[in-house]
């Protein structure tokens, strides 16, 4: 603001010279008017541009957060365009082509399921939920989920 505060005193003595032309005066005063008038915009500008960067910088730590809790968690990371089509007790991701992930997720946390042996049903080590189906039977429920 020194800068501007100088620029109003200048034009003040220019004003008391009796030498000064009156029509250079007023151009000099409408010129020092209009770069006031930008400043004021440029500060509005400013608050405007800070209160967003604030705003997402609160955003920015909600979700590193939530990106903090899912690693935490083991869960499967999530895509915004991802869909779950639940079945049997499992669900499976369906890409936004319509094809369906051929890994079964558990219908909570979304970690993958894991079987003990070909014959064991599925199941989650967090949750601890049993699919009603096993790694032997997984071709036949994938075959059943593309039909729909």
């Amino acid at each position: 603001m020194d800068t501007i505060d100088e620029l109003a005193r200048a034009l003040a003595r220019l004003g008391k010279n009796p030498g000064v032309d009156a029509g250079e005066l007023a151009t000099a005063r409408k010129l020092a008017a209009a770069v006031l008038t930008e400043l004021e915009s440029l500060r509005q500008d400013r608050r405007k541009v800070m209160a967003e960067n604030l705003e997402l910088k609160s955003k920015l730590a909600v979700m590193a957060q939530e990106v903090k809790m899912l690693k935490a968690s083991g869960a499967a990371p999530v895509k915004a365009e991802d869909e779950f089509v639940e079945h049997l007790g499992a669900a499976f991701r369906r890409k936004p082509g319509g094809r369906i992930v051929d890994t079964p997720l558990c219908r909570t946390c979304r970690k993958p399921l894991k079987a003990v042996s070909a014959a064991m049903p599925y199941c989650c080590s967090k949750c601890e939920l049993f699919a009603l189906f096993s790694p032997a039977e997984l071709h036949e429920v994938l075959l059943t989920l593309k039909r729909r």
